[in-house]
């Protein structure tokens, strides 16, 4: 079983928030890339290179890196379209992995919003490019090879649900629900099947609470029925606390061993949407992670 390691500073839970208010910048003079080269004493653990149209006249992001043992920041640096933003290290130093945030602030409709996605255990010497949305968009998950239909019953308040492989959601084709003596079912119609056929249910309720159920071995037109008692806890979980004000969004999404980071990709642990903001009852939410992943995605 591989061991998790959460990072103990608040931004691994951090939600996307909307608000009025503008944001102040940091300094000015902390906003140019660390773009020289690296001396004798020190090393380029990390580069990063942005696309030429990756932000707009509306939007800004930050790097920033982290240490693996207390959360510390490392260094940090504002990126611009077209540029190169490098960390370094002293040569002296022994450091493995680092986690590493990228910050997005966007403007929209008079609204301000902040999104911070965390990645966790990073190696050195890695080299990431943001690239543009705008890119023609490849299916990674393949071609369908047929349909599968899930019914999942009895489950207590349910407020969302979703249903994923390894390159994020199945995209189902639709759903309906029952709800009778407080207990709801789902039923899931028509959800493609492709060849990477473990499939992820994960459902959290009006307490702010998660569950989750693997599917295995799935088959063309093959009929998956569960109830809330075969639903399982999270092998770890961290309280996220609810925003006051505004709509606010949460993602855990959770990547195998060989797999590259990405975000809408991996298996959905958790996704708070703002749709059903007014259904939690809680000043908590909370955020679950399986020993089954080597590494997550937290937005």
């Amino acid at each position: 079983m591989k061991k998790i390691t959460l990072f103990s500073i608040s931004i691994v839970f951090i939600l996307f928030s909307c608000s009025k208010s503008s944001t102040e910048n940091p300094e000015t003079e902390s906003e140019k890339p660390d773009n020289e080269e690296p001396t004798a004493e020190e090393n380029v653990y990390f580069t990063i290179n942005v696309a030429e149209d990756y932000f707009n006249s509306e939007s800004e992001g930050w790097i920033v890196s982290h240490d693996v043992n207390n959360g510390n920041i490392l260094n940090y640096s504002r990126l611009e379209n077209g540029s190169k933003t490098t960390f370094k290290k002293p040569t002296s130093s022994t450091m493995a992995e680092h986690h590493i945030s990228l910050i997005k602030i966007s403007n929209y409709n008079g609204n301000t919003y902040h999104q911070i996605t965390s990645f966790v255990f990073v190696r050195p010497d890695v080299v990431w490019q943001l690239e543009s949305t705008h890119q023609n968009y490849i299916n990674p998950r393949g071609d369908i090879i047929g349909e599968i239909t899930i019914n999942a019953n009895d489950l207590a308040f349910p407020v969302s649900w979703s249903i994923s492989n390894k390159h994020g959601a199945t995209l189902s084709g639709g759903s309906s629900t029952v709800t009778r003596n407080n207990l709801t079912s789902i039923f899931f119609e028509n959800i493609p099947l492709f060849e990477e056929n473990r499939y992820l249910f994960s459902t959290y309720d009006i307490y702010g609470e998660v569950r989750y159920l693997f599917m295995d071995n799935l088959e063309q037109g093959g009929n998956v029925t569960f109830d809330r008692t075969d639903l399982k806890h999270f092998d770890k979980t961290i309280l996220a606390p609810v925003p006051e004000g505004g709509e606010y969004f949460a993602f855990v999404y959770g990547f195998e061993e060989n797999q590259d980071f990405k975000e809408g990709g991996g298996y959905i642990l958790a996704a708070y949407d703002p749709f059903y903001n007014d259904k939690i009852v809680t000043n908590n939410i909370t955020l679950g992670y399986l020993d089954a992943f080597d590494k997550y995605i937290t937005t």
